[in-house]
C-alpha cells in the first residue's frame, strides 16, 4: 500500500474533498508514515500557520503537499519497497554535505558553470508560499493536502514523505541533510513539498551579499533549474536570498 492509498481508501468523510458542512474542518487520516488531510486552498495558509504553532508545542511537523495532482505524483515517485523514514534519517545524519556538493559538480562540471553575473540594480520582489495556488491563474486550488508528520525535527520531513530521487532532484536523505544544514545556519524550515517543488520559510536569512552569494552557489548545485530556467545568474539568485524569509526550489 502506497503513501496515500490508505488515506484515499478510508471510510468516513469525502475522500478528496474538505467537509462540505464545515469547510474549515480538517480530518487527518493515517497514511503509512504520516497523516494527511484535505482542505480548501483558500484556507491552506491559515491551517498551516495554526498547525505549525501547535506542532511546535506538541512535537510534530506540518507541511503542504500541494493539490491532488501533486499527491498522486508523490505517490508514483515513492518506492514502496525503498528505505523507511528511519533509514532515510540515518543516511541524512551520516551524509557529508560538502563532499556531496563537490561530487555533484565533479560529475557534470558543465552543468554547474553558470555565470556569476552582476548584482541586480533593482531589488527582486519578495517571494511567498505558492503550493496552495494554481501556477497559471495564481488562484487558490480547490483542494490542497496537508501532511502531519510525527517528528519535531522539520528537516526530517522528506524522509517521511519519501520525496525526491528522480531526475536531478536529490533523494530524501540528501534533501533532509541539506535542510538540516540550512536550518542550523539560517533557521530554514520546510513549508511545502510537492512532486516537483520545495518551499522553505527562513528565520535568519543571509544578511550580506557575500553570504547570499555563497548560499546561492550551494543552492544552484542542489537545483540548477532555479538559475538556468529562473534567475539566469548566480548573483541574481543571491539577490533573492538576501534578507529573504522565503526560498523556492523547482526541478523540471
Amino acid at each position: 500500500m502506497g503513501l496515500f492509498d490508505r488515506f484515499k481508501k478510508q471510510p468516513g468523510p469525502p475522500e478528496s474533498k474538505p467537509s462540505e458542512k464545515n469547510p474549515a474542518e480538517l480530518v487527518f487520516q493515517p497514511s503509512m508514515s504520516c497523516e494527511i488531510a484535505p482542505c480548501r486552498g483558500e484556507l491552506a495558509l491559515q491551517h498551516l500557520e495554526q498547525l505549525r504553532e501547535a506542532g511546535n508545542r506538541s512535537g510534530f511537523t506540518v507541511i503542504l503537499l500541494g493539490g491532488e495532482g501533486d499527491t498522486d505524483s508523490l505517490e508514483e515517485e515513492r518506492d514502496a519497497s525503498g528505505p523507511t523514514p528511519e533509514e532515510y534519517v540515518r543516511r541524512a545524519a551520516e551524509l557529508d554535505v560538502d563532499k556531496w556538493l563537490a561530487e555533484r559538480v565533479a560529475q557534470d562540471p558543465e552543468q554547474f558553470s553558470s555565470e556569476m553575473g552582476r548584482w541586480p540594480l533593482i531589488k527582486p520582489k519578495a517571494g511567498s508560499i505558492m503550493a496552495h495556488l494554481d501556477i497559471l491563474s495564481g488562484r487558490p486550488k480547490d483542494v490542497v493536502y496537508i501532511a502531519k508528520i510525527p517528528t519535531s525535527l522539520n528537516w526530517q520531513a522528506p524522509a517521511y514523505i519519501g520525496a525526491g530521487g528522480w531526475n536531478e532532484c536529490p533523494d530524501a536523505a540528501v534533501l533532509a541533510a541539506l535542510a538540516r544544514r540550512w536550518h542550523e545556519r539560517f533557521g530554514a524550515e520546510f513549508v511545502s513539498i510537492t512532486h516537483d517543488t520545495i518551499e522553505f520559510l527562513v528565520a535568519n536569512p543571509p544578511a550580506s551579499k557575500e553570504q547570499a552569494i555563497e548560499l546561492a552557489k550551494e543552492q544552484f548545485i542542489v537545483c540548477s533549474d532555479i538559475v538556468t530556467q529562473g534567475t539566469d545568474t548566480i548573483s541574481a539568485l543571491a539577490a533573492t536570498l538576501l534578507n529573504s524569509n522565503y526560498w523556492y526550489f523547482w526541478w523540471d
